[in-house]
């Protein structure tokens, strides 16, 4: 199922989420977790910092971060505005079909916090 589609493609199969970026360098190799010598072989290209790259991650541990980010924007007083934004901006991709859904409900939950 798609979440997203364009720049930035987010999809899922049966056990992972897929995040697709259409500039793919996120400067990885200037992290603290980087090893010297784990840089392959074609990472010094020039077109390797602009084409696109993915990563696909558990559904459990993408899971757990939705929840934390989603009371972390309610913290902020700003999950009602991501939810409009999301369904303005979203819509006709399988994911939104949900939040759509369920947007009245979490509108009157938001509002009553």
């Amino acid at each position: 199922m798609s979440y997203m589609r364009g720049q930035n493609y987010i999809w899922c199969d049966d056990h992972r989420v897929h995040l697709w970026i259409s500039e793919g360098y996120d400067g990885w190799d200037e992290s603290v977790w980087y090893e010297p010598g784990s840089r392959p072989r074609h990472a010094d290209s020039p077109s390797t910092r602009t084409r696109a790259s993915g990563v696909a991650v558990p559904q459990n541990l993408m899971d757990d971060y939705v929840v934390m980010r989603f009371a972390e924007l309610i913290d902020g007083g700003v999950a009602t505005d991501v939810i409009e934004r999301a369904l303005a901006t979203q819509a006709g991709n399988g994911g939104c079909s949900a939040l759509a859904n369920n947007a009245p409900r979490l509108r009157a939950f938001l509002s009553s916090t």
